[in-house]
C-alpha cells in the first residue's frame, strides 16, 4: 500500500529510517505510525484509500530521509551527492510514465466521441 503513494524512488529515502526513529521527536511518529498500522491489520481488506489519513507522517519521514542522505555529504560520502536529486528525478519520471498514457487514452477517447458524433 505505501508502493502506491511512494512509488519506489521515494521508498529509498526510507532507508533511513532507523537513523530517524533514534530521534527523540520521530520517535512519535514511528509510534503513530505503528498504532495506526495496527489498527489498519484488524481489518481484513485494505484499500490505498485507507492509509490517507496517516500519509502525511509518512511523507514527514521521507523528507527527513532525504535531509539525512543529504547530510551524508558532509560526512565522506560522495554518492550521497547524487542520492537526493535522483531520487527526485526518478520519482518524476515514474510520475511522468504513469500519466502521460493516461492523457494519450483522453485524447483518443475524445477524438472518438467527435467522430462518433459527426457520423451521427
Amino acid at each position: 500500500m505505501v508502493r502506491f503513494y511512494l512509488q519506489d524512488a521515494l521508498f529509498v529515502s526510507l532507508l533511513m529510517l532507523p537513523i530517524l526513529l533514534c530521534q527523540k521527536r520521530f520517535r512519535y511518529v514511528g509510534l503513530a505510525l505503528l498504532v495506526f498500522l495496527a489498527a489498519e491489520l484488524m481489518v481484513p481488506w485494505m484499500f490505498p484509500h485507507y492509509l490517507a489519513p496517516i500519509m502525511p507522517l509518512v511523507f514527514l519521514l521521507v523528507v527527513q530521509g532525504m535531509r539525512h542522505l543529504n547530510a551524508l555529504t558532509r560526512q565522506g560520502h560522495a554518492w550521497a551527492r547524487f542520492a537526493v536529486p535522483g531520487i527526485v528525478l526518478l520519482h518524476g519520471a515514474t510520475l511522468m510514465s504513469q500519466y502521460v498514457p493516461m492523457f494519450a487514452s483522453l485524447q483518443r477517447a475524445r477524438i472518438g466521441s467527435a467522430l462518433f458524433l459527426l457520423a451521427n
